[in-house]
């Protein structure tokens, strides 16, 4: 008999995520009526502040430079945790030079998200 190749615990992963998923759309839905916030398109980041441009893109290198520095990481636990750092940088930026326009509960309830999607893959996958 063939054994699967997923984990037996790796259908409770994928459910997981995907009730992860839905609450995060229906929260993101709700905000945005809630508050009004306009919805945010898919283009690259534009930073206001020249600082928090520095930063992004220091964070960003690093992200890239980890696989060359530690070789034997594991990059699918890191990058939740890296992504969450970047909607944190961009959610103190919003709230810094664009608060009335509320688009940074946005950017915090994503970095929320990524940092429980970072546990959940640390803990199925250790």
């Amino acid at each position: 008999m063939r054994k699967s190749p997923i984990k037996k615990g790796g259908t409770m992963f994928f459910l997981v995520l995907i009730s992860i998923m839905v609450m995060w759309f229906f929260i993101n839905r709700l905000i945005q009526q809630r508050f009004k916030t306009s919805r945010r398109g898919w283009t690259w980041f534009r930073y206001e502040n020249n600082l928090f441009g520095i930063i992004f893109y220091t964070l960003f290198v690093a992200y890239i430079a980890f696989p060359f520095i530690y070789p034997n990481a594991n990059l699918f636990k890191v990058m939740p945790f890296a992504i969450a750092s970047f909607n944190v940088l961009f959610s103190i930026e919003q709230f810094i030079y664009k608060e009335d326009e509320k688009l940074y509960i946005h950017y915090f309830l994503d970095a929320s998200v990524w940092c429980i999607l970072g546990v959940i893959t640390y803990f199925f996958f250790s």
